[in-house]
This record gives C-alpha cells, structure tokens and sequence, in this order.
C-alpha cells in the first residue's frame, strides 16, 4: 500500500483541482491571449508535474503557443499575443544572468530581483510598445518596479483572502474587499499622476521591422559582450573594462563600447528617423467632412492647421441615440496618426475658424501632443467644445495668438508664413460670432520656392474683400503652386474671380464620402477643370500628401488606418 504523505496528497488533490479551475479562470477573466497563455502554461506545468515529467519551461511556452496559433492563427497579429510571449521569454531567459550581472552592484537579493525584472521586460517590450502605442514614459520602469510588487504581493493575495473570507463570514470579506478596492484606487491615481507628467512621456514614431531586428541583436550583443567583461566563462577569468593593456580584454572592452554606441546610434535615428531629410511635406489628412492639415517643414517645424471634428445631428430629446463611447476624430484618428509618424511637439496648432468640423479633434491633440504656440481667428463662438479648447491652452501656458493680417511669420531657414485674411482692424478684440465661415483664417505659406494658400471655410464675401485688399495693396502674385479649397468645395466659395488671380496648378479639397451637403460643388469642379488646375480629393483619394524637393512637388495619396 503506498503511502500519501502531505505533499503528495496536495500533488494528487490539490494540483488536479487547480488544472480543472484553470479553464473557469481564464473564462472569467475575460480569455485575452495573454490571460490564456499564462493559464495553459499553468495547466501544461501541473500536468508535467503530476505525471513527474522533468519540466521545461521554454517547451512549455513552444507547446502553448502553438495551440493558441493552430485554435486561432490571428493571435499573431495581437498586440497582448506578442507582448506576453516576448516579456516570458525574455524573463525566462534573461533575468537570472542580469541578477548575476548586478550582484557586484547590488547587495539586497530584493532589489536585485526587482532590477532585474525592471530592465528585463523594459528593454526586451519596448520596441513592439512603440510600434502599437507610439509613446514611451521615462517613469514607466519606477512604476514597473513600484507598482507590480504591490499587486502581486497585495493585491492579488488579499483578493483570494476576500473571497475565502467573504464565503465564510460576509462582513469580514466585504472588509477586505473595501482595503482592496482602496489600494486599487491609490494605484490608479499614482498612474495618472504619472502620466500626466509631459516632461517625461516621449512620442515614437513607428519603427520599420528592419530597426526591430538590429535592435534585438544590438541588444543580444551587448549582453553577450558584457557578460564576458564581467563574468568570464567556464575556461576564462572575468575581464575587467579599465584593463586595456591586455589585448584580449581590450578586445571585448572595445566590442562592448562599440555596441553600446551603435545602440545609441539605433535609438537617435529611431526617435527621428527623418531629421536629416531636407524636404518639406504638407498632409491633408482624411478626417471625413471637415479640415485637418499636418505640415512638417524642411528643418523639422511641424505646424498643424485644424483637426476635424464630428459633427452631430441629433435633436433634443434623443440623447438615448448618443453612444457611451462616441467615435472622436482627434482621439480615435488624429492623434493616434500623428504619433505614429513622429510628430514630438507642434510649433504651431491653427484653428482657422470654431466650427465644429474644423476645432473638434484639436482638445485630443493639445491634451496629448505638446504645442508651442496656438492661432485662433480672434472670435468666441460661445460652446463646451471651444470654452474647454480654450481653458486646456490656457492651462497649459501656451501662447494664444489672435489671426491677423501682418507681416511673414519665418518658421525655418526655408519657410515662412504669413495670414491674410481677417484684416487686423476686424480682431483689434474678441467678438462673438456663431456664424465662423466668413471670419475663416487665410493663411500664405512659402517653402523651399514654392507658394500655397490655406482657406479654411471663407466665403465669396471674404474672397472679394481679401482680393480689393491685396489690389489696393499693389501685391503681385506669381502663379500658386497649391490652394486648399475652401468651405470642401462648397458652391459659396471658390469664385472665378478668385482663381482668375491666384492661378492654382493644383487643388486639394478635404471633404467627406458622401456627405449630406452635396461637396464639392459640379459648379466648383468645373471651374477648376477649366482653369487647368489639378484636383485632388480626400473623399476619393483619401489622405493628399504633397512633398516638396529640391527638383519640384511631388504628390502620393492613400487611405490611411491609424
């Protein structure tokens, strides 16, 4: 008769009931990829354990991964999938060789640990984070180190201890449950203390899959190398940096500060990958029925002129149609868009005019992406929308800059910009204007020699004064290289009069799939297929971007998913 001691009984019992609860957990749990990893990588280690299997971690994980792949192939392309697989295997292999690595540096097994784990999931994560979420927060290793012990240690023990509890005698687990759901609390408002700090977020562009790659190996390398430099092997004596008078450990010395500086290299030409690019781009964005134009200079200032919005049609008393998570143009597109290709800060945020097309996606991006200076036509059109655009700049402590007609504006060695249109004695204060079409900023900019025209939505009656204006002046204009159609092609703008004077080779109108105002108008179309201009469109093109170069303009457009 075999004898069942302690340990076997929990072996026999306790472990079975564990492998047949693991299912209900992840069920519960909500079954994200990376919730059903961790639970069949536990399913799979008590399975090995029960049947005295010797047990293989990284098989474990290999087994794990090709079920969830052969059940449903797609989990690849999961952005949990990857990074839960990436941190285990890189915690797995990586955590007691950096562990040994500090020992001379570090004292406390606690704090080794936790640096360990720290630097581990930090480098091994970081690129496929930037890839998906294009943002990076110097903090975020001080919360990792911080925060994941107090879950794991506290958190998730006093949860099992409040249900337990709360079977047994109900009080006692309602308060455990009232500690947990404090704690929690707490955790959530040092998270967001955290990310409020600006000063130490940082916006990635989306690194190509070729950066990826020497970033892995880079890392691998200095690994390797450091390893060798401090630790030896089996058959060698550990080599120490200073020692270069020996040719061997010079060697590895050299190696390690050869890789450390491609390393830094990789990271500097990954945070810009286009700062040494000396031609301009104009984007004018796809943001449906409204306005949003990105303009990254030839030196690298970026300028954006409006940010769409979504425009509602709802009546009163049909709040019950509104969803409780609306789609938002800057939140859901502009901003994802914008920090996927890189842009760190704006120079300038224009708001051309406060219809709701043009400033609704613009309180996404000042929360989100700093800026320098913001323009406003110098009107109030009284709304939540406007009055909270204008108390987050003003928050902020960025300067707010009243539209006016004046003097070029130099943005970069090769740039400059100047507003036309309204004229300076027309915002001498602010005014309340609930109809902003007329009141629309016009904006001239020159780079690199060639000459553009932004409209906002002005009407005919601004095109005819800004004309008298600029004849009264005596200003000759040579022949435009591309006008933003104004009001998205609306039969109210656009006159022949006013392409009879600035002549455009090209046109872009930003204007949604469509919409229920008939844009653009035939009688707009028309008159620019008469004059010769060439006419690009966001409602059938998609996104109109339009490069400067030294040898001339060059245009791509494509529909673009954030």
């Amino acid at each position: 008769m075999t004898r069942v001691t302690g340990n076997n009984f929990f072996n026999l019992f306790g472990g079975l009931q564990c492998f047949w609860l693991l299912p209900f957990y992840i069920l519960l749990t909500g079954a994200s990829p990376s919730i059903v990893r961790a639970g069949l990588m536990a399913m799979v280690a008590l399975y090995a354990a029960r049947k005295g299997v010797t047990k293989d971690v990284l098989h474990s994980m290999a087994i794990v991964a090709w079920v969830m792949l052969v059940w449903n192939p797609y989990f690849l392309l999961d952005v949990s999938f990857q990074l839960s697989f990436l941190v285990t295997l890189g915690l797995i292999l990586g955590v007691q060789r950096v562990n040994d690595l500090l020992k001379g540096w570090i004292t406390s097994s606690v704090l080794r640990n936790t640096a360990s784990i720290t630097l581990v999931s930090q480098f091994v994560s970081f690129p496929v984070s930037i890839y998906y979420f294009n943002q990076f927060s110097l903090l975020s290793w001080l919360a990792n180190a911080v925060l994941v012990p107090v879950i794991s240690l506290a958190v998730f023990p006093a949860g099992i201890v409040a249900v337990v509890a709360g079977l047994l005698y109900l009080p006692a687990g309602q308060g455990i449950g009232w500690f947990i759901s404090w704690l929690n609390d707490a955790i959530f408002w040092v998270t967001d203390k955290l990310q409020q700090l600006s000063l130490f977020k940082q916006i990635w562009p989306t690194p190509s899959l070729p950066w990826i790659a020497f970033y892995y190996l880079l890392l691998i390398g200095i690994y390797g190398l450091w390893r060798r430099c401090m630790l030896g092997n089996m058959d060698e004596p550990p080599i120490r940096l200073e020692s270069l008078q020996d040719r061997g450990g010079a060697k590895y010395a050299v190696g390690l500060w050869l890789a450390v500086g491609g390393f830094l290299v990789l990271l500097w030409i990954g945070y810009s990958p286009d700062r040494l690019e000396r031609t301009g781009l104009v984007q004018f964005i796809d943001v449906g029925q409204g306005d949003a134009i990105f303009i990254r200079t030839p030196y690298g200032r970026n300028l954006l002129i409006d940010g769409g919005g979504t425009i509602s049609f709802s009546k009163a008393g049909e709040g019950w149609k509104t969803r409780k998570d609306p789609y938002e143009v800057g939140r859901k597109l502009l901003v994802p868009l914008l920090k996927k290709r890189g842009v760190h800060q704006l120079d300038m945020l224009v708001l051309s005019h406060e219809d709701t097309d043009h400033s609704g996606g613009l309180q996404a991006v000042m929360e989100q992406i700093p800026v320098k200076q913001f323009m406003f036509n110098g009107t109030y059109n009284p709304n939540n929308g406007i009055e909270k655009l204008f108390q987050t700049a003003l928050d902020r402590k960025i300067p707010i800059l009243a539209g006016e007609q004046g003097g070029w504006i130099q943005i970069d060695p090769v740039t400059r910009l100047r507003a036309l249109y309204p004229f300076s004695e027309t915002v001498d204060h602010v005014e309340v204007v609930k109809e902003q079409n007329e009141y629309s900023i016009v904006l001239q900019l020159e780079m690199m020699g060639t000459k553009w025209l932004f409209t906002g939505d002005m009407g005919k009656n601004s095109e005819l004064a800004l004309l008298s204006r600029l004849k009264e002046n005596k200003e000759e204009q040579g022949r435009l290289d591309v006008l933003k159609i104004a009001h998205h092609g609306s039969k109210y703008s656009t006159s022949q009069e006013w392409l009879d004077y600035w002549q455009p080779r090209t046109a872009v109108i930003s204007v949604g799939v469509g919409n229920l105002y008939g844009h653009p108008a035939p009688d707009v179309i028309e008159r620019l297929r008469n004059f010769g201009s060439h006419v690009f469109r966001t409602d059938r093109m998609g996104e109109v971007q339009l490069e400067v170069r030294k040898d001339g303009l060059f245009s791509r457009t494509k529909i673009v998913l954030p």
